[in-house]
């Protein structure tokens, strides 16, 4: 009788030291179907760390192409993810491969496992903060995706009342002897660090700006130098876009007006804070 193999793809990194010496309490634990999939989510804080980390625990029916796990925005900064296993990254906007949405997590084809095996992906932010509900989670297999109906378990972006009391054997908890001169052998009590805000952009509209007598009839957008949108019209006053990167980007929009001249408007982002925009003209010569 042949016994079904287990591969697990571990955590890398600072994830996998998280995951060895999580300290705290599990904040979720779940599992569910997604198509032929076993799906369990964790979510466990490191008190000694001052870390959050999110596992899943996927186990196939199937190869496995790809997995995409949806990610709170206020985490979508290089400075707040500080671990993503195998070669995991951050798709602030949308998943091409998947179609799904962002912002979420995108880890690439494993083409090594077989039916039965279990994989582990897993990420890993900085501070201490509450797990989350109904987060959108993919899987990718043989071209056909599979998504969870009521979504999985991540890492949400408020923080605990309290910070999870470290295991015995620290100085200065419960159970410990008491460092020299410590007022009190308890752990005190330490409020985690505010999530960002700001950071949902679901939609931008830009107004544009035009010469007098003039008419804008053509706008492109550009975010971080990516051509995003082209319109066209005949008198052109504003431009949209569905949705921003997070973190820091650059927005370029080129105002060409009825008269052959365009202004072009640049303004950075860094997160909810935006730069002075840099305004240039281009003049079309006139014929006589």
């Amino acid at each position: 009788m042949n016994r079904g193999r287990t591969s697990i793809i571990g955590l890398t990194g600072l994830a996998a030291a998280a995951a060895t010496v999580v300290i705290g309490t599990s904040a979720s634990a779940a599992t569910q179907q997604v198509g032929p999939f076993s799906v369990t989510d964790n979510v466990t804080q490191d008190a000694t760390a001052g870390t959050t980390t999110v596992t899943y625990t996927v186990t196939p029916a199937n190869p496995v192409d790809q997995v995409d796990a949806g990610i709170e925005g206020c985490h979508v900064t290089n400075q707040r993810v500080i671990a993503i296993s195998h070669n995991g990254r951050i798709e602030p906007v949308r998943d091409p491969s998947t179609k799904q949405k962002g912002p979420l997590i995108r880890w690439p084809a494993n083409s090594n496992n077989k039916p039965g095996d279990t994989l582990v992906y897993s990420y890993t932010v900085k501070g201490l903060f509450n797990a989350s509900t109904g987060e959108n989670f993919a899987i990718k297999s043989k071209n056909k995706v599979y998504t969870a109906s009521a979504g999985v378990g991540g890492i949400s972006c408020t923080t605990p009342t309290s910070t999870p009391v470290p295991s015995p054997g620290t100085p200065g908890t419960p159970g410990s002897p008491s460092t020299p001169g410590s007022p009190s052998s308890h752990p005190t009590v330490v409020p985690g660090p505010s999530p960002v805000t700001c950071t949902d952009r679901r939609k931008f509209t830009f107004r544009l700006h035009k010469f007098r007598k003039a008419r804008i009839v053509e706008v492109d957008l550009f975010v971080n130098n990516v051509h995003k949108v082209d319109k066209k019209g005949r008198n052109l006053r504003s431009v949209s876009i569905a949705k921003l990167p997070l973190g820091k980007f650059t927005v370029r929009i080129v105002s060409r007006q009825s008269t052959g001249s365009s202004i072009t408007s640049t303004r950075k982002y860094n997160q909810c804070r935006k730069g002075h925009p840099k305004v240039t003209s281009h003049h079309a010569r006139a014929h006589h």
